[in-house]
């Protein structure tokens, strides 16, 4: 694990509660289902989101669900094109094996920003059998 600052490309709102935020990569190495811990630079608070990406991505995407009166999600959907975030990781074992990934039928259920970590194996796995 590693912390850096990393310069927000994008952010589109998909809903009145959620959003895509997009960063530069910065060579960040993760395996699809892991998480990181995002927040703004010099504040000390953060919070774990999935990755949406894919591993080979040009750019590091995650879904925000903003919680009313949270520590960070309001502030994470207020950042622009340029402005700095920090992120800490990659980690966590939510992830598939390394081997035979098409060999079998994958069954992915979630709901809201719970799909992150799906699309990143999805995005990650051409060939992986799932639905």
């Amino acid at each position: 694990m590693h912390k850096a600052v990393h310069k927000v490309l994008s952010n589109k709102s998909l809903s009145s509660r959620t959003f895509k935020l997009s960063v530069e990569r910065h060579g960040m190495e993760f395996r699809a289902g892991q998480c990181v811990n995002l927040g703004l630079p010099n504040t000390g608070i953060n919070r774990e989101y999935s990755s949406y990406s894919g591993e080979h991505d040009s750019d590091l995407s995650f879904l925000v669900r903003e919680v009313e009166d949270g520590d960070v999600s309001p502030a994470l959907r207020n950042l622009k094109y340029g402005d700095s975030i920090e992120i800490d990781g990659a980690y966590g074992l939510f992830t598939m094996p390394k081997t035979n990934k098409s060999v079998n039928s994958n069954v992915f259920i979630a709901t809201g920003t719970g799909i992150a970590p799906f699309h990143s194996f999805v995005r990650s796995n051409p060939n992986l059998d799932y639905f």
